[in-house]
């Protein structure tokens, strides 16, 4: 009977059926917003950095913050998985923590957009750090963070 349940265990193990989940955090784009929802003036690479270096010099036109990011995850997929993205600003030692529910793209990979409300860009303040992490109900699957976090 037990070299029975080992073969078939070996079997699952082979398929892929009982492998944990995993992932990772591909790239993470923090954007400031201008009061027209804008974070570049057009699609040029070029022209984002340097609107975005333009809004950085410039706060009284900044209205937002938004987070880009790229990520993927390998099958089995677990049935809730979770966007966290924790920022700290200012002097603010506590930091901000957005969650989101999101799902897997085609082939794993996904862009997640998410944006802070402008109450909650005017108390985080100037964003100092962050860290982006893919949850599940049981455990963080990846995560990445900024070099000040």
């Amino acid at each position: 009977m037990r070299p029975r349940f080992f073969f078939l265990l070996m079997m699952l193990i082979s398929l892929g059926w009982l492998q944990a989940t995993e992932g990772r955090v591909i790239k993470v784009l923090p954007h400031l917003i201008d009061s027209a929802g804008r974070h570049t003036l057009s699609p040029s690479l070029y022209e984002r950095d340097a609107y975005q270096s333009l809004l950085r010099s410039d706060p009284t036109r900044v209205r937002s913050l938004r987070f880009d990011v790229l990520w993927k995850i390998s099958k089995p997929v677990p049935p809730k998985l979770t966007l966290r993205i924790e920022m700290r600003g200012g002097s603010d030692t506590k930091p901000q923590v957005i969650d989101r529910s999101v799902k897997r793209g085609f082939f794993g990979r996904r862009w997640s957009h998410v944006q802070l409300s402008e109450a909650d860009y005017k108390a985080l303040g100037k964003l100092a750090g962050w860290r982006v992490s893919l949850v599940t109900e049981a455990s963080e699957v990846a995560s990445m963070s900024s070099f000040l976090w």
